[in-house]
């Protein structure tokens, strides 16, 4: 329902614009996402990255150093557990104690929430809405966590979804042993590819702005 149905999850922006968000979940990480930031700098682009609490805790600089390189960042829960895995009691501090620790470090409020998988429970889902975080999937996704995907595959799964508005999902850390490599190697490719396009890649608050 959270996923197909429900009108209050975002999963692209306006349809109407010709721009792309890049989002990347699962981090951060000291290794992909420090070399993920190399690249957007260097194509001037910002992304959004949708963090795991505790390894936010673990990583307070590298938030930092993301939210200094112009990103924006969002919650991917505190632990990335599957929602059908967790109890009421789990399932709430997922949300709240995430939110906390992100918030702590970055000294800012966050607005963004993803659910790992895309996936939420009822008890999520009131959390989520209780702390004014909206919750964001995706409507482009390049399958990077496994490693039999190639760069030039994870190009090309984007690119048969791609429109205007999409918002695309990979990821900078978790999934498959070493799979971010290929994702590190894809992410140029589909910046050229979709830049030649015409494309502007803007942040996500961009990309659902009605301006």
């Amino acid at each position: 329902y959270t996923r197909y149905l429900n009108k209050g999850v975002i999963k692209r922006g306006c349809r109407g614009k010709k721009v792309l968000c890049l989002t990347f979940d699962d981090g951060p990480d000291e290794g992909y996402t420090v070399s993920v930031l190399s690249i957007l700098q260097k194509a001037k682009i910002p992304a959004t990255f949708f963090l795991v609490g505790a390894k936010a805790e673990r990583h307070p600089d590298l938030v930092k150093k993301i939210i200094a390189s112009g990103n924006e960042v969002g919650l991917h829960t505190q632990w990335h557990r599957h929602a059908y895995t967790l109890f009421s009691k789990q399932s709430f501090l997922s949300i709240s104690q995430g939110k906390k620790i992100i918030e702590r470090i970055i000294g800012d409020d966050i607005k963004w929430f993803r659910p790992p998988w895309g996936a939420l429970n009822l008890w999520q889902w009131y959390q989520a809405q209780k702390m004014n975080l909206k919750t964001v999937l995706w409507s482009a996704n390049g399958a990077d966590w496994l490693k039999k995907n190639s760069p030039q595959r994870i190009l090309e799964k984007i690119q048969k979804k791609a429109a205007n508005g999409t918002i695309i999902v990979l990821h900078d850390s978790g999934g498959e042993q070493d799979a971010p490599e290929n994702m590190l190697k894809a992410l140029p490719l589909i910046i050229d590819y979709f830049t030649h396009q015409g494309y502007r890649f803007v942040s996500l608050s961009k990309l659902v702005s009605r301006d």
